[in-house]
């Protein structure tokens, strides 16, 4: 009876391991797709990205690219998601410390897309000019860049905090201050990405002074 029992537990530990491994192997093959869509999506734009370029820079049969994503909009849904955490999961970090600027926040965005062209990119095309897709696809697309916003006005958000305010300042401007600041920063990080040699770093610090000199801080 006891070596049964042994038995049916070892089966159920090789079950178990065999379940992590496949979903182990899932993730690895989903995330190695992934990477290889980033570039595709960031050289070639939505309408002219190949899945086939995409399975053959992975590695994998383009069957198993549909198999993870329905469709070329389901795979750029899931690059531009990974785009935005991989960006706001850096900047945001920075923009809580005590001792960061206004400029020191913007100066960490525009490194962050200095090194990291793709992801630059890949935002680049969530911001005013949506992708084509498919007729059922466009809400997907707008919900996307919601969330790609909604992740800019975190970062301002957390800069902002409690510390900055001026005691009245967060009863007189609420959520909309975090709003204006990303929409303001974003629309000159658009602008960049059409004409790189344009300089928004002037007029960002410029108007930092005033979102300062707002919350009571200085420039």
């Amino acid at each position: 009876m006891q070596a049964g029992n042994e038995a049916s537990r070892a089966k159920g530990r090789t079950t178990n391991t065999g379940r992590g491994s496949r979903r182990e192997r899932i993730a690895a093959t989903r995330r190695k797709i992934v990477r290889a869509a980033i570039s595709e999506f960031a050289h070639h734009g939505f309408d002219k990205a190949s899945m086939h370029r995409v399975s053959e820079v992975a590695g994998v049969a383009n069957g198993t690219v549909y198999f993870h994503f329905e469709s070329k909009t389901g795979l750029y849904l899931a690059v531009a998601q990974h785009a935005s955490e991989e960006f706001h999961g850096d900047v945001a970090r920075f923009a809580a410390t005590p001792e960061a600027s206004f400029i020191d926040v913007v100066d960490r965005e525009l490194e962050y897309l200095r090194r990291n062209p793709e992801i630059d990119a890949i935002l680049s095309s969530l911001r005013g000019t949506h992708p084509r897709a498919d007729a059922d696809e466009p809400a997907r697309m707008l919900e996307a860049a919601r969330v790609v916003d909604g992740r800019l006005v975190d970062v301002w958000r957390r800069w902002i905090g409690d510390r900055r305010t001026d005691g009245n300042a967060s009863a007189r401007y609420g959520e909309n201050l975090p709003r204006v600041i990303a929409s303001t920063v974003s629309g000159l990080l658009a602008t960049r990405s059409i004409d790189p040699r344009l300089d928004i770093r002037a007029p960002l610090a410029d108007f930092g002074t005033l979102v300062e000199a707002a919350l009571g801080g200085s420039a």
